[in-house]
């Protein structure tokens, strides 16, 4: 489940337990909230965390979809 998957990317953020790996395959989830959360998690990681630099790019020449209804 997609909410479900939301809430576990933020709990570990705010835990500092996400690691770049965990990001890169939740940037390409096929939810968006998900993609999105990771995006938003990847804003910590990529300093520290340059492998996580492609997956941002490809998410965003990959562009925006809709968000299903839930």
């Amino acid at each position: 489940r997609p909410q479900v998957r939301v809430q576990a990317l933020a709990a570990l953020g705010l835990l500092g337990q996400l690691d770049a790996s965990t990001v890169m395959t939740a940037l390409a989830d096929p939810h968006p909230a998900v993609r999105r959360q990771a995006l938003e998690q990847s804003e910590r990681l990529a300093p520290q965390h340059l492998e996580v630099l492609p997956a941002i790019a490809a998410l965003a020449r990959r562009g925006s979809t809709p968000e299903p209804a839930t």
